[in-house]
């Protein structure tokens, strides 16, 4: 214990051996997540999940113990999630290359940063870009990754009018009064599509009170945006 305290200068920054573990395993939890959903995002594109899922092990175990053993820096890491996006939505499912001619722009990139980093260049580019730029990016590579999550989860849809719509899993609970027209208003449902009639389907999201009345809501809990058949009617 000594000498591990003694190579990192655990003493000469303020910590410790037990600092260090509980920090390590803190870390590891809050990166863990990255082993599953890093895999679920490339495997879309085709790529084996499972060789995607040891790929990223491996390359978070090896950038982290490099950090930490030749850095001497207590930063972990793994591979980014905005990139791993960009890959599959990006560039495969967007443009419709292949993974594999992907993958060699990827390794392209890979050897013009490493020539970039041994060059005074990284630091004039870094250097260059605002702070507020580099926060917005940041924020905005938050709200992609999470509108990605929201997606996977079945809660939005894609909807032709309004672009984004929620989905069979998002949460519906019984309609509420407006109290200043009296009508029933859908809460949480962006649409609701009603078939009165066999002949007649009904697509709102102000629900008239003499129609309210006559309906069973229990499908329409059961998942927004989903037609409440005939059957479900009471008349």
């Amino acid at each position: 214990m000594d000498k591990i305290a003694k190579f990192f200068e655990l003493e000469a920054r303020g910590s410790n051996i037990r600092t260090e573990l509980v920090a390590g395993l803190t870390t590891f939890l809050a990166m863990a997540y990255i082993t599953i959903v890093n895999p679920v995002i490339l495997s879309e594109t085709g790529m084996d999940f499972g060789a995607v899922f040891v790929a990223t092990c491996i390359a978070a175990a090896f950038g982290s113990i490099v950090m930490g053993l030749v850095g001497n820096y207590p930063i972990a890491q793994a591979p980014g999630m905005g990139q791993n996006a960009f890959f599959a939505y990006g560039i495969v499912l967007g443009l419709g290359y292949t993974w594999q001619t992907a993958l060699g722009a990827v390794f392209l990139s890979g050897i013009i940063f490493i020539i970039l980093s041994l060059l005074p260049v990284r630091e004039w580019l870094i250097n260059a870009i605002p702070k507020n730029l580099k926060l917005g990016i940041s924020a905005g590579i938050g709200m992609f990754l999470g509108f990605i999550a929201v997606k996977n989860a079945g809660i939005v849809v894609a909807n032709p009018a309004t672009f984004v719509s929620f989905g069979s899993r998002a949460p519906c609970l019984r309609p509420r009064i407006d109290s200043e027209t009296g009508q029933k208003l859908s809460r949480n449902l962006p649409e609701v599509v009603l078939k009165l009639s066999p002949e007649t389907v009904l697509h709102t999201t102000v629900v008239p009170v003499e129609v309210v009345s006559e309906i069973d809501w229990a499908p329409l809990r059961a998942g927004c945006g989903r037609t409440v058949p005939w059957s479900g009617l009471r008349r």
